[in-house]
């Protein structure tokens, strides 16, 4: 049996509040390796001091990336998760190299499928920051086992 929420278990409003995680400037060259984005907003720190925000800037994914690892963190879909159905995050504010960033997830949508063996949950995020600004808005799908999938 999974140790994360089945379908079951899950309560639209439910909101939970994940640790926080700073966001480095390693953070930032790592992820632009990785993706390959090395646009000079986030690896040019003399170009970047020259722009409004004065400072290099996390790639708006990773730190999507980061709130869904420390959501990720609390163990509420560990072993239950079956796909990812749909991502959708919008920017609302920069976060730069040792910004700290925490989230708070709600639980907006869900509901049982027509096999009945699945569910889909639709979490609402709101990631924050040290001054808890809201720096992304967005939301996740996912598909989830029910208790009648760990019996089938």
């Amino acid at each position: 049996m999974g140790l994360g929420l089945f379908i079951e278990d899950c309560v639209v409003g439910k909101v939970y509040k994940t640790n926080g995680r700073t966001i480095d400037q390693s953070d930032i060259t790592l992820f632009a390796g990785l993706v390959g984005d090395f646009s000079t907003i986030h690896t040019d720190a003399e170009y970047a001091a020259k722009m409004p925000h004065g400072a290099r800037i996390a790639h708006g994914p990773l730190t999507t990336s980061c709130a869904i690892g420390l959501f990720a963190q609390l163990g509420l879909v560990d072993g239950t998760v079956i796909a990812l159905l749909n991502f959708n995050f919008d920017m609302k504010s920069v976060v730069k190299g040792g910004d700290t960033i925490h989230a708070l997830i709600t639980i907006a949508e869900a509901r049982v499928t027509s096999k009945k063996t699945s569910g889909v949950v639709k979490f609402a995020y709101d990631i924050r920051n040290q001054r808890d600004e809201t720096v992304q808005l967005g939301s996740m799908t996912v598909l989830v086992k029910s208790r009648a999938f760990e019996q089938a």
